[in-house]
């Protein structure tokens, strides 16, 4: 018998001994590319010396991992001999890719990568796993690494990508994925990317308690061998035998021993070797014991054995009804019409597939066996596969998931998907079958696209629409419909609308008449226009249109679809515009009266200055106490008429001015007591003053008689009495308004509104009121010249004048006059001096009208002064340009046939530099403005005027020092 130690030395010796029997030759090797062991060639296998479980170095120096074994297996298969050599993966790459030494390693697949080097076809999907620090931040997402110091592996697939992508603070590149975790637990950089299989691994080294692993795996990619370029011979002898190693099975034999295992294969033997001394003697002890136990078990297991024998002949009963029974699943599942997998719950590798399945994918049964969804391609979202385990989890199966799937040729269709999970063999797997719905969905989207095409068009164009069902008389409408009346899609429910609510009571005998006359045949189409009682009250303009699209049994329309369009705006704005069009009709004409007007009282003011000028001079003749008592009644006439053609030039906007800077406050304050005379104590008046009201500039006098005449009209319209208010305010006119009434203009003015509460005005009166000689009033009662003056005042103000009046509730006239930003102006009075004999002098005087032109240059040469007189102002320019003396004055008439006063004016300062000016003229000078220019500060006599203010404003120049006849001449306020 041997001894104890002897034992245990004897049981070291024999399990040493099996050991090394079982471990495969694994040392790497110096042999170079191609060279030939025997009649078999070389290939040189390079690689990383630390990237675990695919290939590292132990201790001894040996090589191990996946693609040891694969690149072994692949030489037994396709007749070649491996040799390895593992270091530094920046040095491997460099004798792959560039000195030649090596001819076959292993990368992650990138673009980059294609350029350099030839992929065999590749066998595995593997992402990188983030790490950090205890309690330090955390990484979700790919975006959490912006801006962070990353540690990788140097020239590894992390690096390149990381440094193309731009977003990291620095990419820290290390020799090993160890060392990764090594430099990250002692402190350098923010966080370590290593890949996800080795990141698990409980080796000490890759062990370091102040780490974690953070988030879910990121940077998936294709993993699998690569030949160096140049080599097309190689690689198709790789991919055909990669190709026969996963047709065999081997393949999944490798994936399986180095994926799946926790823990690399020599552990155990290290484990051994260090311990088996002890350990041997432990079991010879246990040997021993075990003998004994092992008698008594034996007569136990023969007493079992007979038991079993009864229980095995069941077994194999109910055994061959299972396989009977799995026969015929199999069969069905094979030759089923609907696509069916079976793959492990675990790890999503494919078990079976059937017919339908294999037709379909374009993948046989023996490619997709040990191959899962994600390897193949299949899922066009690889998180789609999480979505069928999480609902299998949380309810035991997954019902109608709606995912898009890949097939071999990388064409892709939607398939809906149910999956339950079954037990094959102790496993949980899961039976998925697929149905394709693409056409489904292709014509599922066409006729919702083209549903919402056509409801885009018609609600895009501002069109409802409607579905009207006649037998219920209830009325379904579109959202736009809905809009149009003030509604929101839910104000209804699903129940009938009340429609003919809506419809006006004027239009509802109308709208029914045109659908009769539709459903009767009468119209190819439904259609009609009406008012709609929208929710705010208001009302709706619409256009129906609509079509039948069913019939009842006697043939009547049963349902009715069509469109509905908001009219409102459109006959609103065809409204404005007739409105404009009157205003503008209105002011065409009123400026034509105007002009007529005007030129009327121009030259009936010539003839009135001629008859004024005569009658003074038979004053002054010898005449009897009855012939001076006629002739003063000749005299008083002509004021009167004069007085007639104030107010005839004033509405056609011609009449003489003296501009001035006012406050109508003031104007309003300084009248308030002759406007009580004026309108009576049974009409109480109201002053609403707006407190800092702008200025403007207008002639004082005539804001007056505009404030007078409007009190006025306003008196008379309240008969009984009642209330006049006044208001004044600063406004603005926008573009809106003045679009909207012709004559006014954009910008800041003042308004003053004058509001009674008589009787109102007639809307036709409205549209004339403004005419001269237009009165309501009895025979004598009026001229019809009071409004018509205040509308010339204020047009030629620059203002805007509009009323608004409703029969029985009163009338608001509001004037709107330019505001201007200037202080108010002091009013001087100019009375003229009397008139007496002046120097001798010569005076030009030049006048167009015959019977003044007689009168008033008599006049001058009556008065001693030496005249030089025409009615003709060609003539009087040859006449100047002749006299050999001085022309101490002109006096010219402005506007002549042929050449106006400022051109002969002009012609004759050439030669007579100091010569003097006088214009007159029945016109304003700001209507002179527009028809001739008038030399800066010319003095302006207007028509008509008597020959005594003719003689005064002459004598007046001629005695003023400081005039100079070079325009210079100051203006009196009357201009």
């Amino acid at each position: 018998m041997f001894g104890l130690p002897n034992l245990a030395k004897f049981a070291a010796g024999l399990v040493l001994v099996v050991a090394t029997c079982l471990l495969p030759e694994s040392r790497a090797d110096d042999a170079g590319p191609g060279t030939a062991v025997g009649d078999e060639p070389v290939v040189v296998f390079g690689s990383d010396h630390d990237f675990y479980p695919f290939e590292w170095l132990d201790e001894s120096g040996d090589a191990h991992g996946l693609n040891i074994d694969l690149m072994r297996a692949l030489g037994r298969e396709m007749g070649f001999q491996v040799r390895f050599r593992l270091g530094p993966w920046a040095a491997m790459r460099q004798g792959l890719e560039v000195d030649g030494t090596l001819d076959v390693s292993d990368m992650y697949h990138s673009e980059s990568r294609a350029r350099r080097v030839d992929f065999v076809e590749p066998y595995a999907i593997v992402w990188d796993q983030a790490w950090v620090r205890r309690d330090e931040r955390e990484i979700r997402s790919l975006d959490d690494l912006a801006g962070l110091r990353i540690l990788v592996q140097d020239k590894a697939y992390t690096q390149e990508f990381l440094e193309e992508w731009g977003r990291a603070a620095a990419v820290i590149g290390v020799e090993s994925e160890p060392m990764v975790l090594a430099e990250l637990a002692r402190g350098r950089g923010d966080v370590g990317l290593i890949t996800r299989i080795p990141a698990r691994q409980p080796f000490d080294r890759y062990r370091h308690d102040n780490l974690v692993p953070s988030g879910p795996p990121l940077l998936p990619r294709s993993y699998g061998l690569v030949v160096a370029k140049g080599r097309p011979e190689l690689l198709e002898m790789l991919n055909r035998g990669m190709a026969h190693l996963k047709a065999s099975g081997e393949m999944e034999a490798i994936e399986r021993k180095w994926l799946m295992e926790p823990d690399p294969p020599r552990r155990l033997f290290l484990f051994l070797e260090r311990y088996l001394s002890g350990v041997l003697t432990g079991i010879a002890l246990l040997l021993g014991i075990g003998l004994l136990i092992t008698i008594g078990l034996v007569r136990q297991t023969r007493r079992q054995a007979r038991e079993l024998a009864t229980e095995l002949g069941e077994r194999r009963r109910v055994e061959d009804a299972l396989r009977s029974s799995e026969h015929k699943f199999a069969t069905a599942f094979w030759s089923s019409p609907t696509m069916m997998a079976i793959s492990r719950l675990e790890d999503g590798r494919h078990i079976d597939v059937n017919q339908a399945w294999t037709r379909k994918f374009g993948f046989s049964r023996e490619e997709a066996q040990g191959r899962n969804a994600i390897e193949l391609g299949l899922y066009e979202n690889p998180q789609n596969r999480q979505r069928l385990v999480e609902a299998l989890t949380l309810e035991g199966r997954a019902s109608n998931l709606e995912i898009t799937v890949r097939t071999r040729t990388g064409d892709s269709f939607i398939a809906l998907l149910n999956a339950d999970l079954i037990d094959l063999g102790g496993e949980r797997c899961i039976l998925i079958t697929f149905t394709d719905i693409t056409d489904i969905r292709r014509w599922e989207r066409a006729l919702q696209d083209s549903e919402e095409r056509w409801k885009f068009a018609l609600e895009g164009a501002g069109e409802g629409v409607w579905d009207y069902d006649v037998a219920t008389d209830r009325l379904d409408a579109s959202p736009r419909f809905m809009e149009i009346l003030g509604y929101g899609p839910g104000d209804f429910g699903s129940g009938t609308m009340p429609w003919r609510d809506w419809v006006h009571p004027e239009d509802m005998a109308a709208m029914l008449r045109d659908f009769e006359d539709y459903a009767q045949g009468r119209s190819p189409l439904f259609q009609t226009s009406l008012r709609l009682r929208a929710r705010d009250g208001q009302e709706r303009w619409v256009n129906l249109r609509g079509k039948m699209v069913g019939r009842g049994s006697n043939g009547a329309p049963a349902r009715v679809i069509g469109t509905i369009v908001d009219d409102t705006k459109r006959r609103q704005e065809d409204q404005e515009r007739l409105s404009l069009e009157a205003q503008l009709q209105q002011s065409q004409k009123m400026e034509v009266v105007g002009q007529l007007a005007g030129g009327i009282a121009h030259d009936f003011n010539n003839q009135l200055t001629v008859v004024r000028g005569y009658c003074e001079l038979l004053q002054q003749e010898p005449l009897g106490e009855r012939g001076i008592a006629l002739l003063n009644e000749v005299v008083r006439a002509t004021e009167r008429a004069s007085g007639l053609t104030g107010k005839l030039l004033a509405f056609g906007r011609k009449q003489v001015r003296r501009l001035a800077v006012v406050n109508l406050n003031r104007v309003i304050q300084d009248m308030a007591g002759a406007l009580s005379l004026m309108i009576g104590e049974d009409v109480r008046i109201e002053v609403e003053a707006a407190n800092n009201l702008g200025n403007v500039r207008v002639d004082r006098s005539q804001i007056e008689q505009v404030i007078a005449n409007i009190a006025v009209n306003a008196r008379d319209a309240m008969a009984g009495g009642g209330r006049l208010t006044i208001r004044t305010r600063n406004i603005v006119l926008d573009e809106d308004y003045v679009r909207r009434h012709v004559g006014a203009s954009v910008g800041p003015h003042v308004m003053m509104a004058f509001q009674d509460t008589g009787i109102g005005i007639p809307e036709e009166t409205q549209r004339r009121m403004f005419e001269p000689f237009f009165t309501t009033k009895g025979e004598g009662q009026g001229s019809g010249l009071g409004l018509s003056i205040v509308y010339g005042i204020v047009r030629q103000s620059g203002g805007h004048i509009t009323v608004e009046s409703e029969v029985g509730r009163g009338a608001t006239f509001k004037v709107l006059l330019p505001r201007v930003y200037e202080h108010t102006t002091q009013e001087i009075e100019t009375v003229p001096p009397p008139p007496r004999r002046s120097e001798p002098a010569t005076v030009m005087f030049v006048e167009d009208d015959a019977s003044l032109f007689s009168l008033m240059s008599g006049v001058i040469e009556a008065a001693g002064y030496h005249t030089l007189a025409s009615s003709d102002p060609r003539e009087a320019c040859r006449i100047g340009l002749a006299h050999a003396g001085p022309i101490d004055l002109l006096v010219s008439d402005v506007v002549m046939p042929g050449m106006s006063g400022p051109q002969l004016a002009k012609a004759l300062m050439e030669q007579r530099p100091e010569m003097r000016i006088l214009f007159v003229s029945g016109y304003p000078k700001d209507v002179l403005d527009r028809q001739t220019v008038l030399p800066p500060g010319v003095r302006l006599l207007g028509k008509p005027f008597s020959p005594r203010e003719l003689l005064a404003e002459i004598q007046r120049i001629l005695e003023a020092r400081s005039t100079r006849g070079t325009g210079e001449i100051s203006v009196p306020p009357s201009d």
